[in-house]
C-alpha cells in the first residue's frame, strides 16, 4: 500500500457539501438466535482495478447454542462510480473444529489491512481474528477473482486464542516492491515477546511468512495497552515508518513510539518516543505542507479530544504537540474514537473525520468533522456536526478487546470529493409483531455533494440538466464534460440523464 501522499490540488471549492442523512446498506440481517454480532472493520480501495473505489467489510455473528452456525465473513462491495454497488463477493472465514478452541476465527473478525502483498499491482487483503491465533490473506488475482490463504502467527492453531490485533497496516518497509503486513499483536499482550508482527513474501501470497523476532525496534520501551498504529515517512528519508501508541508500566505513562530508519539487513528500526497527555485510541496522518513531514493526529480514549503533533525542524524524527482540540461527543468512554484524513471540502488542505467507537440510536453526533484552516494554520471542529447518525448503533461499550474503527473515506461518486463510510450495528429492526427479533449490520455512506451535481454547487437543479444536455458527448470529444458522465462509462447519454432526473431537488449541508 502506498504511503499517504500530499493533498491533491484544490478543486476550487470550499463549502462542505455532505448530505446530512446517509445511504444505508444492509450487510447482514442477524436473526434472534445469534447472541452477538458486529462489523469489526471497513476499508476502501480499488479491488477490481476499474478506477472506482470499492469497500471491504469484515463482520461476524455468534450463536452460543450452535457454534456451527457462526458467521465470520469478509464482504466486498464493488463501486460503480456513481454511488452504487454491483453484486458483492463474500468469503467465509469460519472453519469449525470438533474441538471448539481449534475452530478458525472462533470468536469473530477483527482488523483489516489492504496492500499489494505480492507486488502484482492488485490490492490484497489481510483479516485478523478477534481473540484468535490465525490470519486470513485474500489474494487478489484481478478480474474480481481471489484466493484465500490461512496462516498462523504462532506456528499453528493451538487453542489459546490470544490475539486481537487492534490495527493492521500495509507498507513496503524493505523496499522490495511488495507490501508487508504489520499489526499490533494484541492490545494487552506481547505474543512470543513481540509487540508487532510483520508478514512478508519474496514471491506469492501463498508463501507469506511471519518475519519473526528479527524485525524489531532497537531498545523499544516495554509497552502495554497498544491500541493504535499509523504508517508514514515520519523521519523524511523517503521510506515508511511506524508509530504506535501504548503505556509504559508501572505508572501507565502514555507514549507514542516511532519505529523509523529501518535497516533491511538487520531487520531493526531506530526508536523515538513522545509523550501525549492522554491514552490514545487512534492515530491518523495528515500532510499539511507539501514540503514537510507528516502531521500526526492522536485521538483520546474518552472520545473527547484530539492532539495534533507536528514535526520539528526540517529533518529527523522529533515531534511536538502543536494543538489540542476538545469538545468531541464523548459517547464511548474507554473505547474512544477513530480518525481518518482526507480533503473533505476540496480546498487542497487535509481535514479529518472522527467516529465514536460506541454510540446509540439516539446519538446524532457519532461522526464529527474537523477542517484545516490555512489562514490560522490550525484545525477547527465543526459545531454542530453536519453528519446525522440518528438511528445507528455503533460498537459494544462493554467489549474492551474489540474496538472497531469502522471508518473509511473514499470518492465513491468520482467527483474528487470523499464520501464518509461507517460500519454500524447491530441495530434492532422491529418486526411486524413489534419484536426486535432482527438486528442489522449496516454500512452508512454520507454522500459528499449531490449525485448529479454537474455544476458543483451542492445542488441538483435545471442548471445541471442544461449543463448535461450541452455535453452529450464522449471522452475525447471537444466539449466533453466529465462531471456530466454520472455513471463514469465514458459518455454522457440517456443513462446519465436518468440519474440526474432521479436526483433533481437534492441539496447538501453546505447549501
Amino acid at each position: 500500500m502506498a504511503l499517504p501522499s500530499d493533498p491533491r490540488p484544490g478543486t476550487g471549492r470550499s463549502a462542505l457539501l455532505f448530505q446530512s442523512l446517509p445511504l444505508r446498506i444492509t450487510v447482514a440481517a442477524v436473526a434472534s438466535n445469534f447472541d452477538n454480532a458486529a462489523i469489526s472493520d471497513v476499508a476502501a480501495a480499488d479491488f477490481d482495478s476499474d478506477g472506482r473505489a470499492d469497500i471491504a467489510v469484515a463482520w461476524f455473528a455468534t450463536d452460543n447454542e450452535n457454534r456451527y452456525s457462526n458467521l465470520r465473513v469478509l464482504t466486498l462491495y464493488f463501486g460503480n462510480g456513481s454511488g452504487g454497488f454491483t453484486p458483492t463477493v463474500s468469503f467465509n472465514l469460519f472453519v469449525p473444529d470438533i474441538i471448539e478452541s481449534l475452530s478458525i476465527f472462533r470468536n469473530g473478525t477483527a482488523s483489516l489491512a489492504v496492500g499489494d502483498f505480492d507486488g502484482d499491482g492488485d490490492q490484497d487483503i489481510a483479516v485478523a481474528a478477534h481473540t484468535g491465533d490465525e490470519v486470513w490473506f485474500i489474494e487478489n488475482l484481478g478480474g474480481r477473482v481471489f484466493n484465500t490463504f490461512l496462516r498462523f502467527p504462532i506456528g499453528g492453531s493451538n487453542g489459546l486464542n490470544r490475539l486481537t490485533p487492534p490495527r493492521g497496516i500495509a507498507a513496503d518497509f524493505n523496499g522490495d516492491g511488495r507490501d508487508e503486513l504489520a499489526y499490533l499483536a494484541d492490545p494487552y499482550l506481547r505474543i512470543n515477546q513481540q509487540l508487532i508482527h510483520f508478514w512478508r513474501t519474496s514471491s506469492t501470497i501463498s508463501n507469506m511468512t511471519r518475519a519473526g523476532a528479527n524485525w524489531e525496534g532497537t531498545n523499544a520501551p516495554a509497552t502495554q495497552e497498544t491500541w493504535a498504529m499509523a504508517v508514514a515517512d515520519f523521519d523524511g528519508d523517503g521510506r515508511p515508518d511506524l508509530c504506535y501508541s501504548g503505556e509504559i508500566p508501572p505508572l501507565a505513562e502514555p507514549v507514542l513510539v516511532f519505529w523509523h530508519n529501518f535497516n533491511p539487513s538487520t531487520g531493526r528500526f531506530d526508536v523515538h518516543v513522545e509523550h501525549p497527555a492522554f491514552r490514545p485510541s487512534d492515530l491518523a496522518v495528515a500532510y499539511v505542507r507539501q514540503d514537510c513531514r507528516p502531521t500526526l493526529l492522536v485521538t483520546d480514549r474518552d472520545g473527547t479530544s484530539v492532539e495534533v503533533w507536528q514535526p520539528c525542524g526540517d529533518a529527523g524524527i522529533d515531534y511536538a504537540r502543536a494543538q489540542t482540540l476538545t469538545g468531541y461527543a464523548a459517547l464511548s468512554p474507554v473505547l474512544g474514537m477513530a480518525a481518518a484524513v482526507a480533503d473533505l471540502d476540496g480546498d487542497g488542505d487535509p481535514d479529518f473525520v472522527t467516529k465514536q467507537k460506541a454510540g446509540d440510536e439516539a446519538d446524532a453526533n457519532q461522526i464529527e468533522l474537523t477542517l484545516y484552516r490555512r489562514g490560522i494554520s490550525a484545525w477547527q471542529r465543526l459545531q454542530p456536526t453536519p453528519i446525522d447518525t440518528t438511528g445507528l448503533v455503533a460498537g459494544n461499550p462493554l467489549d474492551h478487546i474489540l474496538r472497531p474503527r469502522n471508518l473509511a473515506l473514499a470518492d465513491l461518486y468520482g467527483n474528487t470529493l470523499p464520501e464518509i463510510i461507517g460500519g454500524f450495528g447491530p441495530t434492532p429492526q422491529p418486526s411486524l409483531l413489534g419484536d426486535d427479533d432482527v438486528r442489522l449490520l449496516e454500512l452508512a455512506i454520507w454522500p459528499n455533494s449531490c449525485l448529479a451535481d454537474v455544476t458543483r454547487d451542492g445542488l441538483t437543479t435545471v442548471a445541471d440538466l442544461a449543463a448535461m444536455l450541452g455535453s452529450w458527448l464522449c471522452a475525447g470529444d471537444s466539449g466533453f464534460l466529465p462531471d456530466a458522465d454520472l455513471d463514469r462509462d465514458g459518455c454522457v447519454n440517456v443513462a446519465d440523464l436518468g440519474i440526474l432526473l432521479g436526483d433533481l431537488g437534492c441539496s447538501c449541508c453546505g447549501q
